[in-house]
């Protein structure tokens, strides 16, 4: 769990053209793989997104908030390890879950505002971030319950 903070704070270490060339980098990717199934990237998907953003959508700008909510939801599930390890001490359950909005606020708040001169922080990315975080969590819990109703099933079904 440290080591994904640690490397989610390292990202955010990073200069915007740092980020940028990294932003740039996956762009490429995904578009040579996207590209090979016959799909392109056009504006008018990113035009969903319109009512929620306070500057125009683009390639880049998807992939960015993309890469905030990939970063988090792998977090969710390394917390949600931890949440399954300290499922018996009741009292450290809910410790990975106000994690996930702690690291969020920390950093766009404290470590891209006050530490990164060429970065700004955004409250819409402390948003994306906890919903990428606990999309993970909510999955998980969803398939972990699916599991046991379906042995439960079964076994009765067997008896």
């Amino acid at each position: 769990m440290l080591c994904w903070m640690a490397l989610i704070f390292w990202f955010s270490l990073q200069s915007g053209a740092q980020s940028y060339a990294q932003s740039h980098k996956v762009l490429e990717i995904v578009e040579r793989i996207l590209n090979k199934f016959g799909i392109k990237f056009n504006q008018a998907l990113f035009d969903i997104f319109a009512p929620f953003c306070k500057e125009k959508v683009t390639s880049e700008i998807f992939i960015r908030k993309l890469a905030h909510f990939t970063e988090y939801f792998i977090f969710g599930i390394i917390c949600t390890a931890s949440i399954i390890h300290w499922h018996k001490r009741k009292f450290l359950r809910f410790v990975p879950a106000a994690l996930g909005v702690l690291t969020a606020a920390i950093d766009e708040m404290v470590i891209q505002q006050f530490l990164v001169s060429e970065r700004t922080a955004a409250i819409t990315d402390v948003l994306l971030d906890s919903i990428g975080f606990y999309a993970a969590l909510i999955i998980i819990f969803v398939v972990s319950f699916a599991v046991i109703i379906f042995k439960l099933f079964r076994r009765r079904m067997l008896t």
